[in-house]
């Protein structure tokens, strides 16, 4: 879900294979803009998704009568 996430923002690429990869990473390389975009869109992701398990937890236990 969070991957799913993350390529949406275009903080992530999926990539089929060590080819693709390459080329990913060059597109990133060869052009400073875009890699800063994609690291902040992937910043923003992982901060929505700060203390997600966290809550997960507690809401399980909750669920369970131990919390």
């Amino acid at each position: 879900e969070v991957y799913d996430e993350m390529t949406a923002a275009g903080g992530a690429r999926l990539v089929a294979d060590v080819a693709e990869l390459r080329v990913a990473a060059a597109v990133w390389l060869d052009d400073e803009k875009l890699a800063q975009a994609a690291g902040k869109a992937g910043r923003e992701v992982v901060e929505r998704n700060r203390g997600a398990t966290s809550r997960t937890v507690t809401t399980l236990l909750a669920l369970a009568g131990s919390g």
